[in-house]
């Protein structure tokens, strides 16, 4: 039989184990969320089982190009899925949570945490066990990064994450602030505003786990690719804002469009500091390494001799 003929029988055995894993991850959260909610009520359920369902899909459907990307050592594709998906999410949510609500004491956060970390870790050997690779990263120069150089980059796109979240949380101030100056949807929130002392540095390790999340994708996706930035883009839109945002039926749609629009922002800007920093290569004089992004930024710069 000609190589050709084999191809499209390939695609479809891929397209069949992407399609299996996502639905398989979605009837995963729905089994998590039986087991984890208090609540019986047959029509609340209904809508929640639902919510729960997509959810687990999206997760799996936003962890496909990484995990197509990365090489076929089970225990590297575990944890690159899971790293990218329980910090992005649940991390670095219960984090903030911690701070801006008084749902949360020391003992009830580090439970959530543990608790959050099983549907993680499940979602993430699915992808891992039924995706395999079908196109291999090519090795990127940060590879061969040391330590040292990791943790400045890091810190640095956590610091450059602050500005971010500053800006896109003023753009959608006029949407968002007739709800917080009511008083009842407040006090169903239960939220609180801490000082600027606090939300600076926390805000900071927040960004800094972002770009962490961000690694894995990092050292197996081109540095030099627009679609690399709308990837990474994606990751933390679907992660962080569609996800959470749509068990939240309680809340008034211009709150939850609101909210959409500043956690896009705040993902758009992460991406494109975790692709020209953390992605960077360590050959700062060798601009057709650079990102493609940024040598078009650039166009006159000549390499010093």
């Amino acid at each position: 039989m000609p190589p050709s003929s084999s191809t499209p029988r390939a695609n479809w055995a891929t397209i069949a184990r992407i399609v299996l894993a996502t639905i398989l991850a979605g009837i995963l959260m729905v089994a998590f969320n039986l087991a984890t909610s208090g609540n019986r009520s047959s029509a609340l359920n209904a809508e929640r089982l639902s919510i729960s369902f997509v959810s687990g899909v999206l997760y799996g459907a936003v962890l496909m190009p990484l995990a197509m990307r990365l090489p076929p050592r089970r225990m590297i594709r575990v944890t690159s899925l899971f790293v990218t998906l329980y910090i992005t999410g649940t991390l670095t949510d219960l984090i903030e949570a911690y701070f801006f609500t008084s749902l949360l004491t020391p003992g009830t956060l580090v439970a959530a945490l543990v608790i959050g970390l099983l549907p993680a870790l499940a979602v993430s050997l699915i992808v891992a066990l039924l995706v395999s690779t079908t196109h291999p990263g090519a090795e990127q120069p940060n590879r061969k990064r040391s330590i040292s150089s990791w943790a400045w980059r890091l810190l640095l796109a956590g610091l450059l994450y602050v500005p971010a979240y500053y800006a896109f949380g003023a753009l959608v101030t006029p949407i968002e602030h007739p709800f917080y100056s009511d008083p009842a949807f407040v006090a169903q929130l239960q939220t609180r505003t801490p000082p600027d002392s606090v939300i600076i540095p926390l805000e900071t390790l927040r960004g800094a786990l972002f770009a962490l999340a961000l690694v894995p994708t990092l050292r197996v996706m081109p540095s030099c690719s627009w679609a690399t930035l709308v990837y990474l883009t994606l990751i933390g839109v679907v992660i962080e804002a569609i996800v959470p945002l749509l068990g939240l039926v309680t809340w008034p749609l211009p709150m939850r469009l609101g909210n959409l629009a500043e956690l896009t922002g705040d993902a758009l800007v992460r991406a494109a500091v975790a692709l020209l920093l953390v992605a960077f290569p360590p050959l700062l004089d060798d601009r057709e390494a650079w990102p493609r992004p940024l040598r078009r930024l650039s166009p006159s710069w000549r390499s010093p001799r």
